[in-house]
């Protein structure tokens, strides 16, 4: 980010935010020689300057935007027979050694297998990682992820509360050593952000 602050006719201070720094250059206006020069030369010099800054942002924000696969449209089948269901509950059982998805009936919602077509779309090929979706809250000042106990205790799911606390974002920054990991507790609204 870049901002401009007139101070007065002939002072100007450009601030410049760059990821997590911020820089402020220092008031040129204040050698004589520099007070020679026009106002408008000024604050176009320092508005080539902010230019210059969002043109490196840029190239680094690209940097980060994953690569997307092209699906065809086409068909396929949603849902599961109880059979399918039946073979989920085991193999749950199998590797998680307990029965927590067959009481809960997780699969029981599942509708009945069928037939849909769907669209051509886009897919990342790999997870969207920590510093990538650090980079598109820095951009667009969207939220971070979080998690608090009553929403997570909403979800039914097995693992406690306290086991999210090593996922959660702390003043919009990913959690530390975890930058290369896929993001997480990413709600659906905040995917289609």
């Amino acid at each position: 980010m870049c901002k401009l602050r007139v101070i007065n006719s002939l002072q100007l201070q450009v601030s410049l935010k760059f990821r997590q720094s911020q820089v402020i250059l220092p008031n040129m206006l204040n050698s004589e020689s520099v007070k020679k020069l026009s106002g408008l030369v000024l604050i176009a010099t320092s508005l080539f300057a902010c230019i210059c800054v969002r043109a490196a942002e840029s190239k680094m924000v690209a940097q980060y935007i994953p690569e997307l696969i092209s699906i065809s449209a086409g068909s396929f089948i949603k849902g599961s027979s109880d059979k399918e269901r039946e073979y989920a509950y085991q193999l749950d059982e199998s590797a998680y050694k307990h029965s927590a998805t067959r009481e809960g009936r997780w699969y029981a919602r599942e509708s009945a297998p069928q037939q849909i077509e769907t669209a051509a779309f886009a897919i990342g090929r790999t997870p969207v990682t920590n510093k990538q979706y650090q980079t598109f809250i820095e951009a667009t000042g969207y939220p971070a992820p979080t998690m608090d106990a009553e929403t997570w205790a909403g979800y039914r799911l097995v693992h406690p509360f306290e086991s999210t606390t090593r996922f959660v974002w702390a003043d919009s920054i990913a959690p530390s050593g975890r930058e290369d990991h896929p993001v997480v507790l990413v709600r659906y609204e905040d995917a289609n952000a």
